[in-house]
């Protein structure tokens, strides 16, 4: 073989050394950073993606803000933090003023903490109740004994297993967020005179307004007959509203139900109401004049 084959040959070699080394030791480090980088980059713009569908949302619902801030608002004034009795008596005159009546007596009663109802153990221990007493007065006499064991129709039309449903229907809801420690109730009793229409339209508007007011009983009068002649109707009646207001104590706030208690009464003889320190839940005694 002679040199200049063997040069020849020694030249290849070296040129693909060559090739070889600069592959492995620069070009192709130079594409993993480069593949590395596209994969970097299709992760950031997925990421901007998520961030933008995000932000997107965001931008949507912050448009629904203020509707959020006016519900808030309004739920606060229907269930405030503290007593504001003085607002509430402020809704009573303005009602009975667009309503035409005349307020007689308001009665604030002594604020308490709200008790939680059992609801399934009370209506288990009504249907378990109601089926022993069935069972009971059915020992009495043959006939009565049937007409338990048959589940007939009682005096009301409803069959045991009618009764039994309807008292499970009628369980009260109940919040775990609302507790004998956060919640608390005041009795009030507004008597008003007027026609029975105002009285009744009085009713509505409190029961619809601005402070949440539960009506658990009105009671109507003859009012009085206004100089008519003996016999004649009375051309007014005379309406009994007695309910609750309440109070939800916020987290972070010094409020109790002593602070809420002595704060009613403050409001309550400030503006003309009485306060009743015996009234029972409800306010379901009489109303005093202020």
């Amino acid at each position: 073989m002679s040199i200049t084959r063997v040069w020849a040959i020694g030249s290849a070699l070296v040129i693909v050394i060559a090739i070889v080394a600069t592959w492995f030791l620069g070009i192709a480090p130079r594409l993993a950073t480069i593949d590395d980088a596209h994969t970097q980059l299709r992760g950031v713009q997925q990421q901007n993606a998520v961030n933008q569908a995000t932000l997107q949302k965001l931008i949507t619902e912050s448009k629904g803000l203020d509707g959020f801030d006016k519900s808030l608002s309004a739920l606060r004034a229907s269930v405030p933090d503290t007593a504001q009795i003085s607002d509430f008596i402020r809704e009573v005159n303005g009602a009975a003023q667009q309503e035409k009546v005349t307020v007689g007596a308001i009665t604030v009663g002594q604020a308490a903490y709200y008790t939680v109802p059992k609801a399934a153990s009370g209506a288990a221990a009504g249907a378990d109740s109601a089926g022993s007493s069935s069972t009971s007065s059915g020992s009495g006499s043959t006939g009565a004994s049937a007409s338990a064991g048959t589940d007939k129709a009682g005096t009301d039309g409803s069959t045991a297993s009618d009764r039994t449903s309807t008292a499970t229907a009628t369980a009260p809801t109940t919040d775990p967020k609302i507790t004998a420690k956060n919640f608390v109730t005041i009795p009030i009793s507004v008597t008003v005179t007027g026609s029975a229409a105002g009285a009744l339209d009085f009713t509505s508007d409190m029961q619809h307004g601005t402070r949440l007011f539960l009506v658990n009983k009105l009671t109507t009068s003859p009012g009085k007959s206004d100089g008519a002649k003996a016999g004649q109707q009375p051309t007014s009646v005379q309406a009994v509203l007695s309910g609750y207001v309440y109070v939800l104590l916020r987290d972070g706030t010094d409020g109790t139900l002593a602070s809420v208690d002595k704060l009613a009464a403050a409001e309550a003889s400030a503006s003309g109401a009485s306060h009743d320190d015996t009234a029972p839940a409800g306010g379901e005694t009489g109303t005093a004049d202020h």
